[in-house]
């Protein structure tokens, strides 16, 4: 026997090990989804999302949903607020005109209140889907958890929030510059920041008040990270499903291999038991995610679809405005940030939204490939599985989240822009035609 052959029977050696075992991390029974995810909750409800009890408890069945609480209070009085901007916003249109600031402000509000509703309700299913989610993590305890899923969950949320963070930042210092350019004092500064550059809609038709400003700009800040957040969370929510994905397709890959060496060396020797409870366990491991598929994208479709239509519209919005002349470098340096990021933050979500996918099709070329001398009926039921169903998030099913998604998106945009283009062109003119002036 060559000394290759002897290294493929000792990995087949080891995957029989390494199914029978559970893997040497940390205590698997202290890992579940729930606790990793606690950290994103977390953050949510500091934007009034997500509002519930005991998110970081040490059990899923410790996590609860409570009407009665100061958390569903805070996210209440959060879309009050967004309410309140969004009507200010429409009533101002419909006595001076409608612009496209105007228009994306309407849609900006109605996003923020659309994304804290889906929220809630999800809120109030959160406990059952972690039980669901936890009971997969229990019947796949012998992959091991995911590797650095934990620390995976924690830095992109903090890159994508930091981006998020800076892109307010830029657009409060756009309109500060130029209120102190215009103003003297700092009582005028903040009056001009608040009524002319920031909220003109609402002061139009209330009195200013420094209080009522400050207030505005909190509303404002809650809702741009909300916004951000919905795409956020599609991203991890994403990727932990996506993981387990490729915990199960790279198992059958390491199986598929040994199986084929040993074969190979003894093609004469009948088909073990052992190998088709393998390749049931396979295939029940496969089964029990695209069940955990199937229930996730009924708790969080409308989230997917308000997601992906909301930075079609900003996008949109943005490319429309670039028609506009750049007057400083300030207003340069937001524009550009605030765009690049809106567009980079789309294709991540449609990317990572595709993961899923992406992972369950990756069974297809490996089913395919298993050798005559190994098939089973319990490989032939795994083939019409992954042949018939479509694993992937939707957006309540008008559309699936797959790669081909991105190029859907880009060729809408220039179907629409140029309606846009058409509805908004004479304010392209008069907004090159205007000075920069107070």
């Amino acid at each position: 026997m060559t000394w290759k052959r002897t290294q493929e029977l000792d990995k087949m050696k080891w995957i029989k090990k390494y199914v029978s075992k559970s893997t040497r991390q940390k205590d698997l029974d202290e890992q579940r989804l729930f606790k990793s995810f606690a950290f994103v909750v977390l953050l949510g409800q500091v934007f009034g999302i997500m509002p519930l009890s005991d998110a970081c408890g040490p059990h899923e069945h410790c996590i609860y949903f409570k009407w009665k609480s100061w958390k569903v209070l805070y996210t209440l009085l959060v879309v009050v607020g967004s309410v309140f901007c969004g009507w200010s916003t429409i009533y101002h249109m419909a006595n001076h005109g409608s612009t496209m600031g105007l228009v994306s402000a309407v849609m900006f509000y109605l996003n923020s209140i659309v994304v804290h509703l889906l929220f809630v309700s999800l809120a109030k299913d959160w406990a059952h889907l972690m039980r669901e989610w936890s009971a997969v993590d229990i019947g796949m305890r012998s992959y091991g958890w995911p590797s650095n899923l934990d620390a995976r969950l924690k830095i992109t949320s903090v890159i994508i929030l930091s981006f998020a963070t800076s892109e307010h930042l830029l657009s409060a210092i756009q309109n500060f510059v130029r209120a102190i350019n215009c103003r003297n004092t700092i009582a005028e500064i903040f009056e001009y920041f608040f009524v002319n550059l920031a909220y003109p809609q609402v002061f139009s038709s209330i009195t200013y008040s420094i209080g009522i400003g400050v207030t505005l700009q909190v509303i404002t800040l809650i809702s741009t990270f909300s916004w951000t957040y919905i795409d956020l969370f599609i991203i991890l929510i994403s990727s932990a499903l996506a993981l387990r994905f490729r915990q199960v397709s790279d198992r059958m890959e390491s199986y598929l291999q040994a199986a084929v060496a040993v074969r190979e060396i003894k093609p004469r020797q009948p088909l073990q038991l052992s190998d088709i409870v393998l390749w049931r366990n396979l295939r029940e491991d496969y089964n029990r995610l695209s069940k955990l598929c199937r229930i996730l994208n009924e708790h969080i479709s409308y989230i997917v679809l308000v997601s992906f239509g909301s930075n079609l519209f900003f996008i949109l919005v943005q490319f429309f405005n670039s028609l506009k002349p750049i007057r400083n470098t300030t207003e340069m340096v937001y524009f550009y940030f605030s765009f690049g990021f809106l567009i980079g933050r789309t294709i991540c979500v449609s990317l990572y939204g595709s993961w899923i996918h992406d992972e369950s099709q990756k069974f297809i070329p490996l089913l395919n490939s298993v050798p005559s001398t190994i098939y089973n009926i319990e490989v032939r039921r795994f083939v019409l599985h992954v042949g018939i169903e479509t694993i992937s998030l939707t957006g309540k099913k008008f559309f699936n989240v797959t790669r081909s998604i991105v190029l859907s998106i880009a060729g809408t945009i220039v179907t629409y822009e140029l309606v846009l283009i058409q509805f908004y062109g004479g304010q392209i003119q008069k907004s090159g035609n205007e000075t920069y002036g107070c």
